[in-house]
């Protein structure tokens, strides 16, 4: 999710006064791109774009086959998505053995991973740039409703498979909740749900993204009479933050881990802590600010439902006083939830508040009662506890 630009602010400044660059040894990875992350292990990759509706011209990667086998034997096609403020690396970051894109390589399965409008790799449009603000005009609704199908049709038209495993983490879930109840037809070619942290309210959230709640009235007003911008650019905040701060050092280390701590929740015991740089180097990956009002929105109303734009604004919109609703109790797609007992973004309450509303699709629930929100892709204890039981369950329904 996000914190407070003015947290991030503060945070920076004692960064580079306290920055400790003796002995930093930087790793190769945090200057290489998706591609790069992909073929410096040896995996054949591929980059596709495709063009949504309204402009937007998204970035997608591709892991077809796992060099460890002598011919292509794939078993299907999986769709991986990221969270907020994320991007297709957050699946390659890990090592081979823990990273999920490579674990169902060397599965035998054909891995594509989405990038949404307005991230690191999905900065191009047929007629505005970023520097427009109407670039940045969209929420997790044009996630859902638009960047998800546009890009499962591509994949579909590729590949020539027309039932596929989506697999979404935080926001990516967001996305499969409203895109997929809301598009039947889209449903029809997904063969499981994989939701990983997965979020549909945010009531119980916890973190410094509810340090935003005072002044939602204050961001929704610069909205209306600025317009959209971005929120959390790489490159103005992530890479000055490694190359100036995250070293070899324990001591920096710690405190790196820190920062991801402040935007998520962290458990330090589970995570490879020589990777955070890398880590750091391609998260976040940007967003809009009202992407980031949309969800300050859902946490003071504790519902799963489109943008408000105030009475007059929704009837313009929607046609009704308030935003619609997305009804999650018309997901018709097998659904696997892997939940965690410490995430700070799918609290395990509002996770309890989901349950009931998709259990007549609910395959599985795997929960770990350790969990923090991001150890769902970068957990040392991942692959065993949540992409095993993952796989098993794509092997049954292929």
């Amino acid at each position: 999710m996000a914190a407070v630009p003015a947290t991030f602010g503060a945070l920076l400044v004692v960064f580079l006064a306290a920055q400790s660059a003796v002995g930093y040894r930087e790793d190769p990875e945090v200057h290489m791109d998706a591609i790069q992350l992909i073929t410096s292990k040896g995996y054949p990759a591929e980059r596709h774009f495709v063009t949504t509706s309204d402009g937007y011209i998204l970035q997608m990667h591709r892991i077809p086959y796992s060099p460890k086998h002598a011919i292509n034997i794939s078993r299907g096609v999986f769709f991986l998505q990221h969270g907020v403020l994320g991007c297709s690396t957050n699946w390659l970051t890990n090592l081979v053995n823990e990273s999920l894109a490579f674990i169902l390589s060397d599965a035998g399965y054909d891995v594509w991973m989405g990038n949404v409008r307005g991230n690191t790799y999905s900065r191009n449009h047929t007629h505005l740039t970023v520097h427009d603000k109407a670039f940045w005009n969209f929420t997790f609704d044009q996630h859902a409703l638009i960047d998800m199908p546009t890009m499962l049709t591509k994949v579909i038209d590729v590949t020539g498979q027309q039932r596929l495993f989506y697999v979404g983490h935080s926001q990516g879930t967001i996305m499969g909740f409203a895109g997929f109840t809301a598009n039947q037809s889209l449903s029809s070619h997904i063969k499981v749900f994989f939701a990983l942290a997965p979020v549909t309210t945010v009531q119980y959230i916890k973190g410094p993204i509810t340090l935003l709640s005072p002044f939602t009235g204050i961001l929704e007003y610069i909205l209306d009479t600025l317009g959209a911008g971005e929120f959390l650019p790489n490159e103005e905040f992530v890479d000055i933050l490694v190359d100036f701060y995250c070293s070899w050092d324990e001591k920096d280390a710690d405190n790196c881990r820190d920062v991801l701590f402040l935007l998520c929740g962290f458990d330090p015991a589970n995570i490879n802590t020589t990777r955070i740089p890398v880590y750091l180097s391609h998260n976040p990956a940007g967003t809009s600010v009202k992407n980031v009002v949309h969800y300050n929105q859902e946490y003071l109303s504790g519902k799963f439902r489109k943008y408000d734009y105030g009475t007059a604004g929704n009837m313009e919109e929607y046609g009704t006083p308030s935003p619609p609703p997305y009804n999650v109790t018309q997901l018709t797609i097998p659904t696997a939830i892997f939940t965690g007992g410490n995430d700070w973004l799918a609290d395990p309450k509002d996770v309890d508040n989901l349950i009931p509303k998709i259990s007549h699709v609910m395959i599985n629930h795997t929960y770990v009662a350790s969990y923090e929100h991001l150890d769902f892709i970068w957990g040392l204890n991942a692959p065993e506890l949540i992409y095993s039981v993952l796989m098993e369950l794509a092997r049954k329904y292929s």
